[in-house]
Order: C-alpha cells, then sequence, then structure tokens
C-alpha cells in the first residue's frame, strides 16, 4: 500500500505516527552530524580520564537529535598490560524511542580494535570520534582522539536538505584515479629508462666500431703516409746538410719545437706543419714575401689523398 502525507484528518482517517514523517525527511536529509556548528558533537579532552561531547545537532534515520550543551563523559581506566580502543557514538533506538550519546568500551588486547557500530532495522550509531587508550594510561590528551564525524563509512556530515555527499564514493574513485596513473607512470618511467639504455647502450657501440674502424684506417693508411712523409723531409735533410760544404746547394732546413719544419733556399721560404686533425700544411712565400701558395694534403679515410692549392699569384712559385 502506497504512503503519502501531509493531508487534512477527518475522524482520525489521515492520522500521520512518527514514522512517517521520519521516511519523509529520510528522503532528503541523509545521515550524519550537522555542520553548524563547525564543532558539533565534536568529542574533545577534558581534564584526566573525562572527554567532553560539544554542543550539537545529528539525523539519523529521519529523526532529528539536538545535544544543547556540553556533555561530559568519564572514560574507564586503562588496562596496565594492553591498551584498548572506546569508540564515542551517537544512537538512534526505535524500540526505546531514544536517540542518545554514548561510549561504547573497547576490548583490551596486543592490536585493539575499535568496537563496531550496531546498524540494524531497530538500533542505528553513528561513530563520533575513536579514543586509543594505551595501557596505564592516566590522562586523555587530544592527541588520543580521532575525528570520525566527516567519515561517512561511520557517520558523514549532513551537507543540506537537498543532498548529501558521499565522501567516501568521492573518495574511493579518487584513489583509483590516482592508483591507475600512478601505476601508468611508473610503467612510463621503467619504458623510457629501458629505451633510453637500450639506445644508449646501441650509440655507445656503434660510436666504438667507428673508432674502432678509424683506428685501423689510421694506423693502416694515415699513419703509414704521415711517416713516409717525415722520414722523406729527414732523409733530405740529412742528404742537404752533407752536401753544404762542398757548396753543391744552399739550402738549410730547421725543426722547430712545435713540430714544423721550415726550409729555406735561394727562391723562399717553405714552412710545414703537421696539424692535429692529421692534414699537412705547407706554405711558401718568396724572399720578397709578396707570392704566397699554400698546399693543405689530406689523408681521408678510405686511404686517398686529398689536396688543396692556393696561390696569391697566377704565376705559382
Amino acid at each position: 500500500m502506497a504512503n503519502y502525507l501531509p493531508f487534512n484528518s477527518i475522524n482520525a482517517d489521515r492520522a500521520v505516527k512518527a514514522e512517517d514523517w521520519a521516511w519523509y525527511f529520510s528522503t532528503f536529509i541523509g545521515n550524519g552530524v550537522f555542520p553548524k556548528p563547525t564543532n558539533g558533537l565534536q568529542v574533545l579532552a577534558d581534564n584526566g580520564m573525562d572527554i567532553v561531547i560539544k554542543a550539537g545537532y545529528g539525523f539519523v534515520n529521519g529523526y532529528a537529535f539536538r545535544n544543547p550543551s556540553d556533555y561530559t563523559v568519564t572514560v574507564a581506566n586503562a588496562d596496565g598490560s594492553h591498551g584498548r580502543i572506546d569508540r564515542v557514538v551517537l544512537r538512534w533506538s526505535l524500540t526505546d524511542r531514544l536517540m542518545e550519546l554514548d561510549l561504547k568500551q573497547g576490548t583490551v588486547s596486543a592490536e585493539p580494535i575499535a568496537p563496531a557500530l550496531v546498524r540494524t532495522a531497530d538500533t542505528y550509531e553513528l561513530a563520533l570520534a575513536d579514543i586509543a587508550i594505551p595501557a596505564g594510561t592516566t590522562t586523555i590528551t587530544q592527541a588520543s582522539i580521532t575525528d570520525r564525524r566527516t567519515n561517512t563509512d561511520l557517520c558523514g556530515i549532513v551537507e543540506g536538505t537537498v543532498s548529501q555527499i558521499d565522501w567516501s564514493t568521492l573518495t574511493l574513485q579518487l584513489d583509483a584515479f590516482m592508483e591507475e596513473y600512478s601505476v601508468r607512470i611508473v610503467t612510463f618511467e621503467e619504458n623510457f629508462e629501458t629505451t633510453a639504455n637500450n639506445w644508449f647502450s646501441s650509440e655507445q657501440d656503434i660510436f666504438a666500431a667507428w673508432v674502432a674502424t678509424l683506428h685501423d684506417i689510421l694506423d693502416s693508411e694515415t699513419a703509414g703516409h704521415l711517416q713516409n712523409e717525415i722520414s722523406e723531409i729527414q732523409a733530405r735533410h740529412l742528404v742537404e746538410d752533407s752536401m753544404k760544404p762542398w757548396g753543391y746547394l744552399e739550402k738549410s732546413t730547421t725543426f722547430a719545437a712545435n713540430g714544423s719544419i721550415v726550409e729555406t733556399d735561394t727562391n723562399g721560404t717553405t714552412t710545414t706543419v703537421f696539424n692535429a686533425d692529421g692534414t699537412i700544411t705547407e706554405t711558401w712565400e718568396n724572399e720578397e714575401g709578396d707570392v704566397t701558395r699554400v698546399k693543405t694534403t689530406t689523408f681521408n679515410n678510405d686511404g686517398s689523398i686529398s689536396e688543396i692549392v692556393t696561390d696569391n699569384s697566377s704565376e705559382g712559385e
């Protein structure tokens, strides 16, 4: 049978019960603690083993609750060997027709947990706070109290008369999102590192192979040519020096400290420089210094030799 309200009653044919108003209000007001005041039903440490539950409002299954003033509760003494966790609740009881604040004492244990909430058709509890009571505790501090009002699984905040935000669902969605993208980021970093390492290793191998090839070419080709050039110049220098006393040649050869060779005769001066890149530069100048010729010899990787000659005189040497 459908339910509906409110209509005027005639001869008590439209009598409305408390349960009727409860289901009506529960359709647009969710369970929890009202946000005003912001410290409504908050649990705070007081003196010694006392705690205070602040004034405030709650709502459970369509029934409203008001705590008009601060309510003080004394926590039971701690155990000497193990700790426990007590839980402060707002309880709705259809059987007893009441709503009340209560302190549910936890079980002493080496690994204590808070008492479970009772949620049946006749009794429904909201957790306001959990209180950790280590062994030997004589004073409750605020650090011992964990506020549970904003936890939508245990309590929740009544956001308004139109909508009740399910923070637990939103949190689960955000957590799932962060977990998914954290995995993606880690996977990306691992793939990038692997790819980068493989690329670096490959490029390193290619470079090493190129250096080895270049080294072989220099050993077999360039080095040989350089040595031949040096040997030829040195041999010519020895011959020239041996012929000078008899007047057969008027030419002097000097080996400079930087490794260059300077040859001077009646036609001019030739300076030979062995460059760091493996090329040889020969510069010739006449006695007047107004005619210059430069020849650059390059020993290529394939064993061939390239020569480039520049001359500031069309007649050459």
